[in-house]
């Protein structure tokens, strides 16, 4: 009687705890995989529309944002949008002096370029910058962020003319449920909870200021992200050593990069000649820099690395497309005291390189 007392009651603790373990973690959703209507992003999109800031964000899809922000039109029409990456994320309409609306997304494959194409599709006579990172070309960069705009991207490949792709096309990770009980996923859940008691529903803010927070990054509402100062505020020297941290493999997105992958070659460039129809002014290519301490370390442990750069310049010229910028921060010009980090330039380094193309030099 005891025994089975005792085991019921043990049952019943456990069956409890992980309910309520899954109720946590279903509640606070630190990576909102079950924000079904997508409110954390929708609030955001909403707040930057309005031509404010978000500030202090947190775990959220930034392509379900960018998704939100198409479907209005912005506030300002701008004039040239950019596709890329976190070291894309830099450029605004202050650096360029025209109006800008910036769709960067982290570590944003070819799916998420011809994806976030597909949204803006119905927009008329659009310039493009393209944020070309190296890993767009990596069959084996472990980039899979894009399916969250999975059906966009099946969509997009019809409208750069490779409906062909999208066959087989599956569009589940599959990964949701499983975190409900993920020990590290409920970590960050009972933190968010505490957070949420304190803070409300959401961990963002709005401001108008345009000064950076000391510790949390903002949002600019024409998508441009501004640092935290504790980030941007490093020394060269501090940046050297995490540099030298990171400068060994595996190198993000880039481990197996033996050989530029031939359908992500065609997907680029089937991207780039969709852009391109409307004039030979409508789009620039965009290589952003590593640090000069990383750089080497790319060409001696990425063999794929040593010649595509050369390649995309060819390509380009062959279509009459504008490549600025430098995989090599020698042939960018751009000093070691002009990086956050590994991979991402500062606004100086980024603005002088663009600033180059015809088509965004400002007027004498």
């Amino acid at each position: 009687m005891f025994n089975t007392r005792f085991l019921i009651r043990a049952a019943g603790t456990t069956a409890f705890m992980v309910l309520a373990t899954a109720a946590v973690n279903l509640y606070v959703d630190p990576a909102k995989l079950f924000d079904w209507g997508h409110q954390y992003e929708r609030g955001m999109a909403k707040i930057l529309g309005q031509g404010k800031y978000v500030v202090g964000m947190s775990n959220y899809d930034e392509r379900i944002l960018q998704k939100m922000r198409t479907e209005k039109a912005p506030l300002t029409e701008p004039e040239w949008i950019v596709l890329g990456s976190s070291r894309s994320m830099q450029i605004s309409s202050d650096m360029l002096g025209k109006s800008v609306l910036n769709l960067s997304v982290s570590g944003a494959s070819i799916e998420d370029h011809i994806a976030i194409t597909q949204m803006v599709s119905g927009w008329p006579g659009k310039k493009f910058i393209v944020g070309a990172d190296p890993w767009i070309f990596n069959a084996n960069s472990d980039q899979d962020r894009w399916l969250s705009v999975c059906d966009d991207y099946r969509n997009g490949l019809g409208l750069v003319g490779l409906p062909n792709l999208s066959s087989g096309l599956r569009c589940s990770r599959n990964v949701r449920w499983r975190q409900l009980m993920n020990f590290e996923y409920s970590k960050t859940s009972a933190l968010g909870l505490l957070n949420r008691i304190r803070q409300g529903r959401f961990d963002y803010g709005e401001k108008t200021e345009t000064s950076p927070d000391p510790l949390r990054d903002t949002i600019r509402s024409d998508g441009s992200r501004m640092y935290n100062l504790k980030f941007a505020s490093r020394t060269p020297e501090e940046t050297s050593a995490y540099v030298k941290k990171r400068s060994q493999p595996p190198l993000y997105a880039l481990n197996k990069f033996e050989e530029i992958d031939e359908r992500y070659w065609t997907m680029f460039w089937a991207l780039m000649v969709h852009l391109k129809e409307k004039g030979k002014e409508n789009v620039v290519i965009y290589l952003p820099a590593y640090h000069p301490e990383m750089y080497p370390q790319l060409i001696r442990h990425v063999p794929a690395m040593q010649h595509l750069e050369e390649k995309i310049r060819a390509k380009a010229d062959s279509l009459g497309i504008e490549v600025r910028g430098s995989y090599d921060p020698a042939a960018a010009n751009c000093q070691q005291n002009e990086f956050y980090d590994d991979i991402h330039p500062r606004e100086s380094c980024i603005e002088r390189q663009l600033l180059s193309a015809k088509a965004l030099m400002r007027p004498k």
